[in-house]
């Protein structure tokens, strides 16, 4: 049953696969030309259209001239009176619904999709997913867990009363295909509607574990998959009753939880019980330690084959968690999917993900940042480092995604661009203008490469000015010392732990205060006293309790789970209020509450003790 599904679901995905591979091979420019056009003619009698000439457009240049690079403040006002019930104000198709951006860099931004934003995700979707099943042969067969995010308003409406959010996240894929997904998910889309993230977390567990013959996982952040599997040690004697039982009880019983969904449990053919599975759990999860699983996913889900999850960028830090978890599977990127477009997919045998060349008409801008000029996509320099400008079938013209990619090489005509990075996670309190990718960088030299740790901005005191605060796991500031955290748990410890901890924590916030100073901005800014001297602000717990206490604010804020980045710099402020308090520290660089630049020799700490 299974693999007739698959088959039928990746029949319906070849003739878009087998045209964009056709594309690949054609002029580049005269096929994004093609897509403009289509664009441009579909949407001229719109608002929008209307106001920027689209009937008169004859060229690219003409386009350009008409419509200036623009990001989502450019838009805002249109977008609002599409929100507002408006009908053809950025695109001639009628607004379905709005989709919330992830929010983790910025504010929650409402993005509109329409069936032709649907078609051009299909267009990006179908030959990625053809090319999966043909590469892969070991995902025929069985289920597949594709990360479903819980609903943090399902009823939510804009002011026109278009609702905010799909119903089901394989509504990406359209009508026909979301139907096949729903039929192959290890994990029910239901489970989006669960009454609380203790009580999501569980049932998504409970499903996986059900779902011995797990081929495929599909996520977007590296870093859900860890916090989640975490909880196989929280909640193991439920969830191995529950699978000897064929029930969902633990959500009753288990810490955190709220009374069990049991009727719908039944319905979605999830009440069978598995005794022998149940046994098998139980012994493999007997002393499990979630900070070291050594290849526990292996055991649990033995034929699974691929992993598809974001590897560029931020998510890079996250990729040796999840690995512990799964240290021989197949690894693929994702490519670039925002929610206001596909940009580019991975494919096998391209160097680095391939641009999207039939979902939308893109453009490049120069460099990391600035106004530099902008390149068509036929204009690229291999090597070369360009920021995303896209016009898509969605109502969203030149916009810029302030997505930073590398040019890899070319599959075909068309560029495979590496992502790295998010041009606007910058922090400027006074105009020192800190980047994400520095504070990564320095951050990189002292910290594990899945440390957790960030960086956020500090507001003024009544006497003290703004700065920043280096947000870390307390396990990883006492392996800084050279001390065991477990012999650490149960009291302060002795005078010299608390003062190889407080040395620790010192040279670290010497190291912080040197390495940001390497940016001249923020240099002057301390030299001036408009910014006080970083701190370090241990965190109790291990770097994925620091990860979920981030992602919950994440979330409240309108972000979705499974879509949640951990950026080594955010703009927010005020994290203390979401962390419980630690025994130690805040850390500030001995010596040093602004002024002259800290100089010296080596600042790393020493080596762990063995």
């Amino acid at each position: 049953m299974i693999l007739a599904l698959q088959g039928a679901w990746i029949a319906s995905c070849l003739p878009r696969a087998l045209a964009f591979w056709r594309a690949s091979r054609q002029d580049l420019r005269l096929m994004q030309e093609r897509v403009l056009r289509r664009v441009l003619a579909r949407n001229a009698a719109t608002a929008f259209g209307r106001a920027h000439g689209f009937a008169a457009l004859r060229s690219v240049a003409d386009f350009q001239r008409a419509v200036p690079v623009g990001d989502y403040e450019a838009h805002r006002p249109w977008i609002e009176r599409a929100a507002a019930g408006e009908p053809a104000v950025l695109t001639a198709d009628p607004v379905r619904l709005f989709e919330r951006s992830s929010g983790t860099a910025s504010a929650s931004k409402l993005i509109p999709y329409t069936a032709g934003l649907q078609e051009a995700f299909n267009r990006a979707l179908h030959p990625w997913v053809t090319d999966v099943w043909a590469r892969n042969p070991g995902v025929w067969g069985g289920p597949a867990y594709w990360v479903i995010t819980p609903l943090s308003n399902p009823a939510e409406r804009t002011s026109g009363g278009l609702p905010v959010g799909f119903a089901a996240d394989a509504a990406y894929f359209g009508g026909f295909a979301a139907r096949l997904i729903g039929r192959l998910m290890a994990v029910p889309e239901e489970l989006r509607l669960a009454p609380d993230l203790a009580s999501f977390r569980y049932l998504t567990l409970l499903c996986l574990l059900r779902a011995t013959g797990l081929r495929l996982i599909s996520l977007w952040s590296p870093s859900f998959l860890p916090v989640l599997l975490e909880g196989l040690a929280d909640w193991a004697e439920p969830l191995c009753r529950d699978l000897h039982e064929g029930t969902a009880r633990g959500l009753a019983t288990g810490p955190g939880l709220s009374t069990g969904p049991n009727d719908w449990w039944a319905r979605a053919g999830q009440s069978r019980p598995d005794r022998a599975r149940a046994r098998d759990v139980a012994r493999w999860l007997a002393g499990f330690d979630p900070r070291a699983p050594a290849g526990l996913g292996e055991r649990l889900w033995p034929r699974l084959a691929l992993i598809s999850t974001w590897m560029d960028g931020e998510a890079a830090a996250a990729l040796p968690a999840l690995r512990a978890w799964f240290p021989t599977v197949a690894f693929q990127g994702k490519g670039l999917l925002a929610t206001e477009g596909a940009v580019t997919i991975p494919l096998g045998g391209a160097p680095a993900p391939v641009l999207a060349v039939t979902s939308a008409f893109f453009e490049f801008r120069e460099g990391e940042e600035g106004e530099t000029p902008v390149h068509p996509p036929w204009d690229l320099e291999e090597g070369a480092c360009y920021r995303v400008v896209m016009t898509t079938p969605g109502g969203l013209y030149r916009y810029e995604l302030n997505d930073i990619v590398q040019v890899a090489g070319r599959w075909g005509q068309v560029p495979c661009l590496r992502f790295l990075g998010k041009e606007d996670a910058i922090s400027d309190l006074c105009g020192e203008k800190l980047h994400a990718r520095h504070v990564g960088r320095l951050l990189e030299r002292w910290l594990p490469s899945d440390s957790g740790a960030f960086l956020a901005p500090r507001s003024a005191s009544a006497d003290r000015p703004a700065g920043y605060d280096l947000f870390l796991p307390e396990q990883v500031l006492l392996a800084l010392a050279g001390r065991a955290p477990a012999r650490l748990a149960e009291s302060v410890g002795s005078l010299t732990d608390v003062a190889a901890v407080t040395a620790a924590g010192e040279v670290l916030a010497a190291q912080l205060e040197a390495g940001l100073r390497e940016n001249f901005h923020y240099d002057w800014c301390r030299q001036v006293g408009q910014l006080d001297a970083p701190r370090v602000v241990p965190v109790p717990g291990g770097p994925a309790d620091l990860r979920q206490a981030r992602a919950q604010r994440l979330v409240a804020a309108g972000g979705r789970l499974g879509t949640v980045k951990f950026p080594p710099l955010t703009p927010w402020r005020d994290w203390d209020r979401w962390f419980p308090a630690s025994r130690w520290g805040p850390f500030g660089p001995r010596a040093s509450s602004g002024g002259p630049r800290p100089t010296g020799g080596d600042l790393r700490p020493s080596p762990p003790a063995a």
